[in-house]
């Protein structure tokens, strides 16, 4: 199994309207996974440092965020 403690994740909005991103932060700030989360410009709006057990974890809390409806499209993510 391969083991995946910190990931640094890139989130755009689906649409960048006030209420997407009030919803958006207000989810992860909930998160235990994530350490960090920066808000950003240009193409990439946020950039969320996820800490998880293993990659099993880490998909599943991307699947979490993809079902919550916060508004988000499929993040992107590098290892740390």
């Amino acid at each position: 199994m391969i083991k995946a403690s910190r990931l640094v994740v890139e989130v755009t909005p689906a649409d960048h309207t006030a209420q997407d991103m009030r919803r958006f932060e207000e989810r992860v700030l909930a998160a235990p996974e994530v350490a960090l989360c920066y808000a950003t410009g240009g193409g990439v709006d946020y950039m969320l440092h996820v800490v998880s057990r293993d990659i099993d974890h880490y998909q599943r809390f991307i699947d979490s965020l993809l079902t919550d409806d916060i508004g988000i499209t499929m993040p992107d993510s590098v290892p740390d």
